[in-house]
């Protein structure tokens, strides 16, 4: 028996062309309607992702800040200003209860990931466009 051969390479001048007997190989105007509203909808997760980012960073802020803050001076006025044990406690409590919520809420990681994911976001439609 002789080996059967197959020539797979594809004519030259066929290779650009689409198969009219296969609409689904088709390129029309809907398909591109489709990837322009992709890419719309892709640049408007990523304000949203980078919206949301500079929300956690801003209350990140607002949290840590205090939180680092309120010991030291409590801690540099403690022996130049007589503080009541009372007030000093409901500092250091306040103090407490500001990092609590930080740690619960995770506003450092949350931002960090929603930064990224913005930039990847709009790096898509950029390569699409």
């Amino acid at each position: 028996m002789e080996d059967l051969k197959i020539d797979l390479t594809p004519d030259s001048n066929k290779s650009s062309e689409d198969d009219v007997n296969r609409k689904e190989l088709l390129w029309q105007n809907r398909e591109e309607k489709l990837l322009l509203k992709w890419c719309d909808n892709i640049k408007q997760k990523a304000i949203k992702h980078k919206a949301k980012a500079l929300n956690n960073k801003k209350m990140y802020h607002i949290i840590s800040i205090p939180v680092i803050i309120t010991p030291l001076i409590i801690g540099g006025i403690n022996g130049m200003v007589d503080i009541a044990p009372i007030t000093f406690s409901i500092l250091m409590i306040f103090s407490s209860i500001l990092a609590g919520v930080n740690t619960f809420f995770n506003f450092s990681k949350k931002s960090t990931a929603l930064s990224s994911n913005g930039v990847l976001n709009i790096l898509i439609p950029n390569d699409l466009a």
